[in-house]
């Protein structure tokens, strides 16, 4: 549950960074965060519907895409992406934790 403090803390730091560099790199690299995708997903997928968001959400407008926030395409990649990156991880450590002797 830390992760998704620390990540939606680390969306508003790189909306700091985004607004004094004027740098995409920033709002881009919210787009890659698990919680701020986690938290507009509703809105992402159902954007007729009014619905308030919790936490932070993906920046998404840049100068080369001026259209806003990340859309669900994007958002379930993202979520899918950390979702396979944890389960290897745990699958890793379960593998390694067995000792098999001959």
């Amino acid at each position: 549950m830390v992760w998704f403090l620390a990540e939606n803390a680390l969306t508003a730091v790189f909306a700091f960074l985004a607004n004094t560099t004027h740098s995409d790199v920033f709002v881009k690299a919210s787009g890659l965060l698990l919680a701020p995708n986690l938290d507009h997903l509703i809105q992402a997928l159902q954007p007729w519907r009014s619905t308030v968001e919790m936490g932070a959400r993906p920046l998404g407008e840049t100068t080369s895409n001026p259209v806003g926030p990340v859309g669900a395409e994007q958002g379930l990649i993202v979520i899918g992406a950390w979702l396979c990156a944890f389960f290897a991880l745990a699958f890793v450590s379960v593998v390694r934790r067995f000792d098999i002797k001959e």
